[in-house]
């Protein structure tokens, strides 16, 4: 059985389309864009933040840089622990953390004390590795997965004391602002459709229930004795109105034109009764 969508379902569809398949694609690409400007904006911190943090350790270490070999490798020694020191107290969004290894591998820091001073994290995460090289290399960005966790990272390479500052940062939690607000936005969204679907299933019903009172008094003027006299209901204001109104002028000048050819139909038939009675 062929299924004819009759004119309140087109109505309906027609208006869910115009109205709530724009508002979907503009939240979704809001969404998008958001996510993409806030990440953009998160790994500019993290970049800022290591960039401050090896700002600080180069002051240091030129600071040291004219003492003479033996003593410059002490204070070197003891540079590197106060940096250990001031990175155990940096933290980037909740969790977002600092980490240091020597270009050898050898961590000089991590929140996790298992790795620190230690070459585990090296030979364990292929990605430490290309952590190291991508620092040594110029590269100042780089994201990986740890742990399950997807994180944002922000690197800078110090050559004199041949160490990577490595700032890191959960990408979950960078981007909990952006999925809060597209939880907003859906529920927004849900909330217009349930506004839309019940004011365009009335709209579309009281349209398709005027249209039908027209056609079916059509329909009686069709299958009836052709009843002149006859007018269609005038419900609304609208171009159904209009419809309604100029079918009845219409109805009104055909009754005045048949009128008219009744009327001379009977003079010419009195008339010729008048010729043949001579």
């Amino acid at each position: 059985m062929k299924f004819t969508w009759k004119l309140r379902e087109k109505l309906i569809a027609t208006f869910l389309g115009l109205s709530i398949v724009p508002l979907v694609i503009a939240i979704v690409i809001l969404g998008h864009q958001a996510k993409n400007f806030l990440q953009a904006q998160s790994q500019d911190y993290l970049v800022a933040k290591v960039d401050g943090f090896a700002m600080m350790v180069q002051t240091r270490y030129d600071a040291i840089s004219g003492s003479i070999d033996i003593i410059k490798e002490q204070l070197s020694k003891q540079l590197k622990e106060d940096i250990v020191k001031q990175a155990a107290k940096e933290k980037y969004y909740k969790t977002g953390y600092m980490v240091i290894f020597q270009t050898d591998g050898i961590c000089l820091y991590h929140p996790k004390p298992e790795f620190i001073g230690t070459m585990k994290a090296y030979q364990t995460f292929p990605f430490v590795k290309d952590v190291i090289a991508n620092a040594k290399a110029g590269k100042r960005t780089y994201s990986y997965t740890f742990m399950g966790d997807k994180k944002l990272g922000a690197l800078a390479y110090h050559q004199g004391l041949d160490i990577v500052l490595w700032a890191s940062a959960s990408q979950k939690e960078v981007l909990s602002g952006v999925n809060t607000l597209n939880i907003i936005m859906y529920v927004f969204l849900f909330l217009v459709a349930g506004i839309v679907i019940v004011v365009g299933f009335i709209t579309a019903q009281r349209i398709a229930h005027n249209v039908k009172a027209i056609s079916d008094s059509m329909r009686d003027l069709a299958e009836g004795e052709g009843d002149l006299r006859a007018r269609l209901p005038i419900l609304t204001s609208d171009e159904v109105g209009d419809l309604a109104n100029w079918f009845n002028r219409f109805m009104e000048n055909l009754e005045g034109v048949i009128s008219k050819v009744k009327q001379a139909s009977t003079q010419v038939n009195t008339a010729s009764q008048e010729v043949a009675a001579g």
